[in-house]
């Protein structure tokens, strides 16, 4: 008669015990670190970009300017076309009326910035689920 368990090598019951237990305080501290700087980083890019190109419009933003005046005087056969999407001019229409009198394009440049974040907290997010499933050790 066989013990249950018996036939495992030593290395197989450690690899069993280290995945039922919590990642390592290491393993943690490290992801945390890296994290920190994602978030440094990115953040301090996007706003490097965001105050260089403060002046800068390309022709698709004037197209979703009008937009998005066409969203806040509520003109809405204005607001669908077969080229842009409305989904950005709504966000910007609906920041030009939380912030009616700031400049249009200063207006755009700090919703682009918290649609940066956004985009960034996503893609932490979904890191952050894939490490849990997947698991880093």
């Amino acid at each position: 008669m066989t013990l249950p368990g018996a036939d495992k090598s030593p290395r197989d019951t450690a690899k069993e015990e280290s995945a039922s237990e919590p990642r390592s305080y290491a393993s943690m501290f490290r992801e945390s670190r890296i994290r920190l700087i994602f978030w440094v980083a990115g953040s301090l890019c996007g706003a490097i970009l965001t105050y260089t190109t403060r002046h800068y419009v390309n022709g698709d933003a004037i197209a979703y300017f009008d937009m998005a005046e066409a969203f806040r005087l509520g003109v809405w056969s204005d607001l669908v076309n077969l080229t842009y999407a409305p989904g950005y001019s709504i966000l910007l229409g609906m920041a030009r009326c939380i912030f009616p009198h700031a400049p249009e394009l200063f207006v755009a440049k700090a919703l682009n910035f918290f649609c940066f974040l956004a985009a960034m907290a996503a893609c932490d997010l979904f890191v952050s689920r894939v490490l849990a499933v997947v698991g880093t050790d």
